[in-house]
C-alpha cells in the first residue's frame, strides 16, 4: 500500500507539471481579429469575420496614428490637430462621450459669459469647455469642446465678447447657416487694445483728419489730411500672430474733431476671430463673417473728419481630412468714412461688401478695406482722401485680415 502510493503521487506530480509548463509556454496571447478584448487591445472586430471599425489597426487591435479608440464602445474617433491649439488638454475627458451643437435658431453668445467646466450652456446646449490662455497680450480661448458640430442653413451664430471662440470637434462640422464674427457686430475675439495703437485724426481749428483704418494681416489705410497744413493720420502696423495663437483685427481711428465738434465718429471695429477643428470634415454651403465695420462719415456741421474702417477678423480651419471649398469667408477691410463737404460724408462699407470708402455728393471719399481676394495689393486698406477748400479728411479703409487653412 505504502509503495503504490509513493508512485501514485510520484506520476501525479510529474505529468501535472509537464503539462502546465508546456501550456504556458504555448501561450500565445491576445489574439486582434477573435472578436474578444482582450489585455492590452484597444480595438476588436465585433465578430469573427467582421470588419475592424475604421482607425483600428488589424494586426494589432491597437489604434493607428491619429486615431484614438474605445474598447467598451468598439469605436475609435479620428483625432483632430489638436495640435494647433496650444495648451489643450483633453486627457480624462471621455471623448466618446461629447454633446453635439446643433444651431437650429438664431443664436446670440457672449463667449465671455459661458461658464467652464461639463455642464456649461452655450446657445441652451449643454456642451464641455475649457479656457485655454493665449501669448499676452492676446486674448484667451473659450474652447468647446464636440462630438459634431452644426449651423443649419437660414439660421445664424453670433458670438460677441473678448475671448476667441475655439471649436474643437471630434466628428464632422457642417456649415450650411452663417457664424457672425463681423465687426459690424462687434464680433468676439477682435484685437485687443494692447495691440493696436491710436489711430484718431487730429484735431482741428478748421476742418479735421480723417481717422486711419485698423490694421490686421495687412495695414490699414492712413487718413485723409484735414487740409494743406495738416498730415495724413498714420496706421498702426500689421498685426503678427505667433504660431497657435488667434484674434481678429484692430478697430479703426475715430474721425478727427473739427472746430464745432466735441468729438469726431467713432472708427469701425475690427473683425473677430474663431478657430475651428474637426477629425472628420468641415463643409458646407453657409458663410463666416469675420470682416471689419465700415468707418463713420464726419459730420458737415462740425468739420469732422471721416473714421477709420476696422480690420479684418481672423479664421482658422484645420481639419483631419481636406476641407470643402464651398464654405464662403469674410475676411475683409472696412471701408472708411469719408470727410464731409456741403453735406455729411457717407459711411464706409463694411467688409463683407467689398469695404468700399463712404461718399456722398462731392465729399472727401474713405479708403476702400482690404480684399482677401484679387492682387496683392487690394489687401492693404487705402488712405482717404485728403480735404481741401472747407472738407475734412476720409478715413482710411481697413486692411485684410486671414483666413488660414494651411495649419492642417
Amino acid at each position: 500500500a505504502g509503495e503504490g502510493d509513493g508512485e501514485g503521487e510520484g506520476e501525479g506530480e510529474g505529468e501535472g507539471e509537464g503539462e502546465g509548463e508546456g501550456e504556458g509556454e504555448g501561450d500565445p496571447g491576445p489574439r486582434c481579429g477573435d472578436g474578444a478584448i482582450d489585455a492590452g487591445e484597444a480595438c476588436e472586430v465585433p465578430s469573427v469575420g467582421a470588419a475592424f471599425p475604421a482607425g483600428c489597426d488589424g494586426a494589432t487591435c491597437t489604434a493607428e496614428p491619429g486615431f484614438r479608440c474605445d474598447p467598451a464602445l468598439r469605436q475609435c474617433l479620428r483625432l483632430p490637430p489638436v495640435e494647433q491649439v496650444p495648451g489643450l488638454a483633453f486627457d480624462g475627458i471621455d471623448i466618446f462621450s461629447l454633446p453635439a451643437l446643433t444651431i437650429d435658431a438664431d443664436c446670440d453668445v457672449n463667449v465671455d459669459d459661458v461658464a467652464i467646466g461639463a455642464h456649461a450652456s452655450f446657445c441652451d446646449a449643454d456642451v464641455v469647455t475649457q479656457l485655454v490662455e493665449q501669448a499676452a497680450p492676446a486674448p484667451p480661448r473659450l474652447v468647446v469642446l464636440l462630438s459634431q458640430f452644426s449651423v443649419d442653413a437660414q439660421q445664424q451664430l453670433h458670438m460677441t465678447g473678448e475671448r476667441v471662440p475655439t471649436f474643437v470637434v471630434f466628428g464632422s462640422v457642417t456649415i450650411d447657416g452663417e457664424i457672425e464674427l463681423g465687426g459690424g457686430a462687434h464680433g468676439a475675439g477682435a484685437a485687443p487694445a494692447a495691440l493696436c495703437p491710436s489711430l484718431n485724426g487730429a484735431r482741428s481749428a478748421g476742418t479735421a483728419p480723417g481717422g486711419a483704418g485698423g490694421s490686421s494681416v495687412a495695414v490699414g489705410g492712413g487718413g485723409g489730411k484735414g487740409s494743406e497744413a495738416m498730415s495724413n493720420t498714420m496706421p498702426g502696423p500689421v498685426l503678427t500672430r505667433p504660431p497657435g495663437v488667434v484674434f481678429g483685427g484692430c478697430r479703426g481711428g475715430d474721425g478727427g474733431p473739427g472746430e464745432q465738434s466735441s468729438g469726431g465718429p467713432g472708427g469701425g471695429a475690427g473683425g473677430g476671430a474663431v478657430h475651428i477643428i474637426a477629425g472628420g470634415a468641415i463643409d458646407g454651403l453657409g458663410t463666416i463673417f469675420a470682416d471689419g465695420e465700415g468707418g463713420r462719415g464726419g459730420r458737415v456741421e462740425d468739420h469732422d473728419g471721416g473714421s477709420g474702417g476696422g480690420g479684418g477678423g481672423d479664421v482658422v480651419l484645420g481639419a483631419a481630412v481636406p476641407l470643402s471649398p464651398t464654405l464662403v469667408v469674410e475676411v475683409g477691410g472696412g471701408g472708411g468714412g469719408a470727410g464731409p463737404k456741403g453735406a455729411d460724408g457717407g459711411d464706409g462699407r463694411d467688409g463683407r461688401d467689398g469695404g468700399g470708402g463712404g461718399n456722398v455728393g462731392d465729399d472727401k471719399d474713405g479708403g476702400g478695406g482690404g480684399k482677401l481676394t484679387g492682387p496683392a495689393g487690394d489687401r492693404a486698406g487705402k488712405t482717404g482722401v485728403g480735404g481741401d477748400g472747407g472738407a475734412a479728411g476720409g478715413g482710411g479703409g481697413g486692411g485684410v485680415g486671414r483666413f488660414d487653412t494651411s495649419q492642417q
